[in-house]
């Protein structure tokens, strides 16, 4: 404790180091549990409170209440919720008009809603009244107790809100909807009797009771797999989960060398003590244990003040990061707080172990004669040696033919080559700006001489690398969610049709503007089964399909693929695509074959790929030229089109119906554009997690480098107040700390930035392989950019301390022994 009190201007910029990196790991590992759980919670909103759900086969359609009636009677069946929506025009108290649906249920059901974030109540039977989602109440202006107008088939008819819930607990499907009791829609509707939808909620797996469902279901009603959004999901969440896992590992890394390198810092201070010390007998052992001790002290001081500050940090980050809930229990948080002060206890003890060992190495006057000049020439040049080794044997692994555990390796050479390659970079920059003006001259060839920056150089590597990988593997994935997303909704525009017709293009569709491809496709009934005999076949339709045209429009989220991943070149061939449902009902996948029939005739047909989709639901998709061998060309019923660049989907929607109104009477013309949208805004918890995970290590860790920096300030106290003797300002001394940091700062924040983003395509490769998850490696080329800005910047920031120390080092403390 005396030795504490004592050096405490050495102890504390360690004891600052320690704590950052407790406050990094803590907030670190309870930030990634959050976000994964949240993230989670809003894919599994997607798909609304229901399993399945049964809508009319014609869009447009009806259901009869007694068919929902008889839907509630099936098996496994748990709970069948019968729903009317219809598009409608909506005034509130101040004039303000929207658009949504209003989507009447049965109120009974109310007692087993639970909504958490509802205001006020839910409407009542057979009540003129509203529950609105936030969203709506805030552009209509309407709150509890307000009347609302609302346009239906007889007139305006006003209904008073009677409750206000989050948007999020309604689902997707929910999107654009207002809510009101079943009755009182059927009746603003002049549809008695009468639902549009029934949400079903089954006791068995709802992919298989969807398949097996479809054979029993009232005629004129399919199935529409609202599960399929959360399945199609589910190769996302787990790579998600294994960044930050990562995350957490390397924040776990970054801890343990921050602390570890800032205690052994002040072991190196205060070397001349330690050896003055041992050279007037003092026992190795003493000294050692009572080095310990201090060790022990700052690491149980710092665990602490993390310990406290971590949540801290980890709450001010929620409150940007998106989504709700998360945050773990109390004892949940204290054990993350317990291992988080372990840790840093135990990191403490290791540096301090490592700088005793140093100490130990060379005899007690050796430690009295000369200054520590940190690694020497030659091992840096070593070090430097096996970096760019690492980083060539990672270049070597990182071939196309190369598997999932070579990039997986690649991912953490490349890093760790970026790391041992620091010393020497930074040394081969300064002996570049040797030759430069006397303040940069002095700073470049210090560096280039000592080795005492190491430890920083490193922890800016790796923590410039981390982040840019992280940033990279998630322009990647945000890329691969969203073609999720848009796999879910089908074309942009789509129309369905009551009755086949022969014409590809009916109403002259290419000609409408705003198009930018349309695609005709087919639908035909059929049994498929497995090529093993025993098994028995499946009842089931399909869709008739041109590849090229249909993936030009739309986009499938295939769960699995063959061996070479063409799906569309397969089905050019003459393959076909399987729901998952169906494939899991026959037991096969990828590289089987299957038998499709109709009537008396058959096709063999392999099987390209394995798919869950909200639009087709249990429905096969089978290229045109093998639906035309299973019997007559069964027309088109259906049209997808792909909206052009600029044009808006609803925009074309209107001109689509009004082209088609002739020549296909009664058609529905839909698009699913906005709950895309809305979907893709509910999963941007991931990017604001990563996001805000770089944003903790990078600021967090430019602390504890600036802990590091200023104990090398103290060190040098003796050489820094000569200089101000002979006559050196304050001011030209502060200067030449910070050329020093600068120096140091570039060179490391760009090969961490190179080497981060190589290390990002790794690891996409690895997720893409072992999870299934079509990523597309790029380069954001201005997220790195601000990346490497915001470190430099932060770097400069906190490194203001050691040079604020520096410029106030008196004259007279040359003349004092360290």
């Amino acid at each position: 404790m005396r030795h504490l009190r004592a050096d405490i201007r050495k102890y504390l910029p360690a004891f600052l180091a320690m704590a950052a990196a407790a406050i990094l790991l803590l907030a670190t590992t309870l930030t990634t549990g959050i976000a994964a759980e949240r993230m989670g919670a809003g894919v599994e909103s997607l798909g609304g409170i229901a399993d399945v759900g049964l809508v009319p086969e014609t869009a447009g359609g009806l259901i009869a209440e007694g068919q929902a009636e008889e839907i509630a009677r099936m098996p496994d069946v748990a709970l069948a919720i019968p729903t009317y929506s219809e598009s409608t025009v909506l005034r509130g108290p101040d004039g303000r008009e929207l658009t949504p649906m209003l989507t009447g249920y049965p109120t009974r059901h109310n007692a087993g809603l639970a909504f958490e974030g509802l205001e006020g109540d839910l409407p009542g039977r057979g009540a003129a009244e509203l529950l609105l989602p936030r969203d709506i109440a805030g552009e209509l202006g309407a709150g509890i107790g307000d009347l609302v107008e609302v346009l239906g088939s007889g007139g305006v008819e006003e209904l008073r809100t009677v409750g206000i819930v989050d948007p999020d607990e309604l689902g997707m499907m929910a999107y654009e909807n207002v809510f009101t009791d079943l009755g009182t829609a059927q009746r603003l509707f002049h549809h008695a009797g009468q639902v549009t939808r029934v949400d079903v909620q089954v006791t068995s797996d709802p992919g298989q009771w969807a398949l097996t469902a479809q054979q029993r279901l009232p005629e004129g009603v399919v199935v529409q797999e609202t599960g399929a959004i959360t399945a199609s999901f589910a190769p996302v969440l787990q790579a998600v989960g294994i960044i930050l896992k990562v995350v957490s590992g390397a924040a776990l890394a970054m801890s343990v060398l921050l602390t570890a390198v800032a205690f052994s810092s002040v072991v190196r201070a205060r070397r001349r003590s330690y050896s003055l010390l041992r050279t007037i007998g003092a026992p190795r052992g003493w000294v050692g244990r009572g080095v310990l001790t201090e060790a022990a002290i700052l690491g149980v001081l710092a665990g602490l003040v993390g310990a406290l500050i971590g949540p801290v940090v980890t709450l001010g980050l929620l409150r940007v990061l998106p989504g709700e809930g998360g945050w773990p229990s109390f004892p949940g948080v204290l054990l993350h707080a317990f291992l988080s002060w372990a840790i840093c206890v135990g990191a403490a003890l290791a540096g301090c172990a490592a700088a005793l060992g140093q100490l130990y190495a060379r005899g007690a006057l050796h430690g009295l004669a000369s200054a520590d000049r940190g690694i020497s020439r030659r091992r840096r040049m070593l070090l430097g040696g096996g970096g760019l080794a690492a980083v060539a044997a990672a270049a070597a692994l990182l071939r196309p033919e190369g598997t999932t555990s070579s990039s997986a390796v690649a991912f953490f050479l490349l890093l760790t080559g970026a790391a041992l390659t620091a010393p020497l970079l930074v040394a081969g920059s300064a002996r570049l700006l040797a030759r430069g003006r006397w303040t940069l001259a002095y700073a470049a060839r210090r560096l280039s001489a000592e080795g005492q920056m190491t430890a920083p150089a490193v922890i800016i590597v790796i923590m410039v690398g981390l982040s840019a990988s992280l940033l990279t593997v998630a322009g990647s994935l945000g890329g691969a969610m969203e073609r999720q997303i848009a796999s879910q909704f089908g074309a942009d525009v789509q129309i369905s049709s009551q009755v086949p017709v022969r014409e590809e293009d009916p109403g002259g569709l290419r000609d409408v503007g705003g198009i930018r491809r349309v695609t005709a496709i087919g639908a035909l009934d059929l049994e498929v089964r497995s090529e093993r005999p025993e098994d028995a076949g499946l009842r089931t339709s399909a869709l008739s399909i041109d590849p090229s045209g249909f993936f030009d429009t739309a986009e499938l989220a295939f769960t699995e693929t063959g061996s070479k991943g063409d799906v569309r070149r397969a089905l050019d061939a003459g393959a076909v695509a399987l729901p998952e449902s169906v494939a899991g009902a026959l037991g096969v996948g990828p590289g089987d074959s299957v038998l499709l029939r109709v009537e008396d005739r058959s096709v063999r047909a392999p099987v390209a790929g394995v798919f869950v989709s909200l639009s087709t639901g249990t429905q096969l998709v089978v290229p045109r030229d093998v639906a035309e061998q299973l019997g007559d060309d069964p027309g088109y019923d259906a049209w997808h089109l792909a909206v052009a660049e600029g044009s808006s989907a609803g925009d074309v929607r209107d001109r689509v119906e009004a082209a088609v109104r002739e020549a296909l009477p009664g058609a529905s013309v839909i698009t699913g554009a906005e709950m895309r949208d809305r979907a893709a805004g509910e999963i941007a918890t991931y990017t604001f997690s990563v996001l805000g995970l770089v944003s903790i290590t990078v600021l967090v860790g430019s602390a504890g480098v600036a802990g590091i920096l200023s104990l090398s300030v103290l060190r040098r106290s003796a050489e820094l107040s000569t200089l101000r003797a002979i006559g050196l300002s304050a001011g030209a001394v502060g200067r030449l700390l910070l050329a020093e940091a600068l120096i140091l700062a570039v060179p490391t924040i760009l090969s961490g930035a190179l080497a981060g983003t190589a290390a990002g395509w790794a690891l996409c490769r690895v997720l893409a392989d072992a999870m299934g998850v079509s990523a597309v490696f790029h380069v954001d080329l201005p997220l790195t950019c601000v990346l490497a800005g915001l470190t430099l910047g932060a770097l400069t920031i906190t490194g203001c301390w050691p040079v604020i120390r520096a410029r106030r080092t008196a004259p007279a403390t040359s003349l004092k022994s360290a």
